[in-house]
């Protein structure tokens, strides 16, 4: 709400301008201020995919009715014409009356739709993506959205049994398996007491990894002539004086790249270290552009 109230000065200022070729200036200042509420409208379109997926699943076919995502970039093409001195008055009264328009059925169509069809869970899935997407001109609500309720539904907990929570979202043990062992690279997780917990044992891995039984140090993972440099690297990461260490090797006719990122808690404590290779041959091969699907 922060945000539509900060529209609406803006827009007010906008439609008072009497005289867009004198006052140039100002009006094209408002108009890419007005573009900043581009950000608002990717969000509630956020909530509005949201509206229509809840309706279908609920068997109900009329759209959540979105809230004119068209946004400020209905202020682009007015603000070249204003900073050209062609635009008139009444085009920037009608720019502010689009903008009012957009802030209505938010405001009286899509929130109370939105209030109808979405659940506790499916609410706190918006907010929680809501700071990543981020709020115009910085207004973040001065209350963040809980849950009134005492927690997810049975039927999201049916659906989800065995799930892992993640930070934005959940996974089970073998989905987390599959994306990890069908990245395009080689991981290995070294605790913060130098064990290795985990390795991606993908079919293709460029170098061949011991069975983790748990309580194996990764210094006995490396060549002999390696394990100084091990020591240094994970010696930084725990001194928190360095944070990601990186080299290229040239092997078999392959180019690999081989990085290094210690791992650190919300609180920049060090919890371990993680190893990704790669075989970026072919990667360095590219050339030109490939825009269109190609399975020839």
């Amino acid at each position: 709400m922060r945000e539509n109230r900060e529209a609406e000065r803006i827009a007010a200022e906008i439609e008072a301008i009497a005289d867009p070729k004198a006052e140039a200036g100002r009006a094209v200042e408002l108009l890419a201020r007005l573009a900043g509420i581009d950000v608002h409208y990717l969000r509630k379109e956020n909530h509005s995919s949201r509206c229509s997926r809840s309706r279908a699943s609920r068997g109900r076919a009329r759209s959540c009715g979105r809230s004119t995502t068209t946004s400020a970039s209905c202020s682009r093409t007015p603000r070249a014409a204003a900073a050209a001195g062609t635009i008139t008055a009444d085009r920037l009264k009608f720019l502010a009356t689009q903008v009012r328009d957009m802030i209505y059925k938010e405001e009286h169509i899509l929130y109370p739709m939105a209030l109808e069809l979405l659940s506790e869970e499916e609410w706190g899935k918006v907010e929680a993506g809501e700071g990543e997407i981020g709020f115009a001109w910085g207004l973040a609500p001065e209350q963040p959205w809980r849950a009134a309720g005492a927690g997810a539904s049975p039927e999201y907990l049916a659906r989800h049994a065995g799930s892992i929570g993640l930070d934005t979202g959940s996974l089970t043990a073998d989905q987390i398996n599959l994306m990890l062992t069908h990245l395009p690279v080689d991981l290995s997780f070294v605790g913060e007491n130098d064990e290795v917990l985990y390795y991606s044992a993908s079919p293709d891995r460029i170098f061949p990894a011991r069975p983790v039984s748990s309580g194996g140090r990764v210094q006995n993972c490396h060549p002999p002539k390696s394990v100084d440099t091990v020591e240094r690297i994970l010696s930084e990461f725990k001194a928190g004086t360095k944070d990601t260490a990186e080299f290229w090797i040239q092997m078999r006719g392959k180019f690999l790249h081989i990085r290094y990122f210690a791992m650190r808690d919300p609180d920049g404590k060090y919890r371990g270290c993680l190893e990704v290779s790669q075989d970026v041959t072919a990667i360095r091969a590219l050339d030109g552009e490939r825009r269109l699907l190609d399975w020839a």
